[in-house]
């Protein structure tokens, strides 16, 4: 287990504001904070789910610590406390420290939290952390270089174990002063890398329900020359769903990729215990005779009055919910050929 890096000297904590904007934004925000050298994040349970953001922060980041600042405990039951805490130290490798506010924590939560092994800070009534090993001092952010400077140097003379300071657009511009190495920092505050990045975008209807959600499709071209398909998810620009999928279309790409997927026909002959696969062929041409052999054993061409009906009472046929109008069309047109009388269509069930 590593040992978390909180400061034998004068170190700068960095506390993170509510996520806005886009989430690749923030997370780069932070890996070029632990390139320029802060020491720790420190993330508030104000934050939108503050242990998930955390598990987020503890797999991009490699060196940093990571603080959770309780600002109301009361939210967090000592079971569900200690669970996230012990999660977040293993995902971290030992890098996870709680911050709590004075006087506010039950017993029962906070040996939860002693359980866990993780870091505990506990604030006084200035602000300022604890752990046991140093005091950390919550400050407002330097506006320049020359106040950045002061600042340092009187909590340093003080003997504080480092200053927590509040983010801002300026603050890597700061740091430069402390001597950490910016142009690191710098360059990695780039776009994160997606799985989908370069990837061709297909649109696509979901083929269950009768909904008929739009998809985006993404798909890359190997080197061999076939295509992987990478994701599926849902269409945003689609008046139908706006991006949204049901537990069902959104696993809709286990349709192409899973192993368990059957692919070719399976046939099960009349008496046969277990199903055989088959060719297409074998498929096409069996079902063409027994629509025939249906056809022709129930065929009705007059009714009881006398009536040229011309239909055929033995077959039904039920259209596909994904259907388009035209394919809907069509196969209307093809089973009324045939006679069939029993049409239904999923879209109206």
């Amino acid at each position: 287990m590593t040992t978390p890096t909180f400061g034998l000297v004068l170190k700068v904590a960095v506390a993170l504001p509510a996520m806005t904007g886009e989430v690749g934004e923030y997370l780069a925000d932070v890996a070029a904070l632990e390139a320029a050298g802060a020491e720790a994040i420190w993330v508030d349970d104000t934050a939108v789910e503050p242990w998930v953001m955390l598990g987020a922060l503890a797999a991009l980041t490699h060196r940093v610590g990571l603080v959770c600042k309780l600002t109301s405990p009361d939210r967090w039951p000592a079971a569900q406390l200690g669970g996230a805490a012990a999660t977040l130290q293993a995902l971290s490798r030992g890098r996870f420290a709680v911050g709590l506010p004075p006087d506010s924590v039950l017993e029962d939560q906070l040996a939860a939290l002693r359980a866990t092994g993780v870091r505990i800070f506990r604030s006084d009534a200035g602000g300022a952390f604890d752990d046991g090993e140093g005091r950390w001092a919550a400050i407002a952010a330097p506006p320049d270089r020359e106040a950045w400077n002061a600042t340092i140097g009187a909590y340093d003379s003080a003997g504080a174990a480092g200053v927590i300071v509040p983010w801002n657009d300026r603050l890597i511009d700061l740091l430069r002063n402390l001597g950490f190495d910016v142009a690191v920092a710098e360059s990695t505050k780039v776009k994160q890398n997606l799985r989908i990045a370069g990837a061709k975008e297909s649109h696509s209807v979901c083929p269950y329900c009768a909904v008929g959600c739009s998809l985006v499709a993404y798909t890359r071209q190997n080197s061999d020359g076939s295509v992987q398909l990478l994701q599926i998810e849902g269409d945003p620009d689609s008046p139908v769903n706006e991006g949204r999928l049901c537990p069902k279309g959104a696993t809709a790409m286990q349709l192409a990729t899973s192993p368990r997927r059957v692919e070719s026909p399976q046939y099960r002959a009349a008496g046969a215990r277990g199903w055989k696969s088959v060719s297409w062929d074998f498929v096409l041409n069996k079902i063409a005779q027994n629509v025939k052999a249906s056809r022709d054993a129930t065929f009705v061409g007059t009714d009881a009055s006398g009536n040229t009906v011309n239909r055929t009472e033995g077959i039904a046929f039920a259209g596909g919910a994904a259907f388009s109008s035209e394919e809907g069309y069509f196969a209307t047109k093809l089973m009324r050929g045939l006679g069939l009388v029993h049409l239904e269509q999923q879209a109206r069930v």
